[in-house]
């Protein structure tokens, strides 16, 4: 298995609509990946840090390799829906325990 970063990033205003009706079945398939053990992270991006308006989202996450990680995002709720309009996803490296053990 390998970490993946997914970068979603909105389209437009619609999203925010699309996002609102799209949000449990996107969240049902982040639950599948997390009671499998594979979610290391997930959360939406906001337009500044004192607005609420979210832009996109960033999940984190183990899968066997970068097709795997893409096949799980063409059938990915918010992806299908077309909330986001450009997408990112790059293979990520957790380097938490390299920085705790160094120094």
């Amino acid at each position: 298995m390998a970490l993946f970063l997914i970068l979603g990033l909105d389209g437009n205003q619609e999203t925010q609509t699309k996002r609102a009706e799209l949000s449990e079945p996107h969240c049902d398939a982040l639950r599948d990946l997390q009671r499998e053990g594979r979610l290391h992270t997930v959360g939406p991006l906001k337009a500044s840090e004192s607005s609420e308006q979210l832009v996109g989202s960033v999940i984190i996450a183990d899968f066997e390799n970068q097709q795997a990680a893409e096949e799980w995002f063409d059938i990915e709720p918010y992806n299908v829906g077309g909330v986001y309009e450009d997408i990112k996803i790059i293979p990520f490296v957790d380097a938490q325990e390299f920085i705790a053990t160094q120094g």
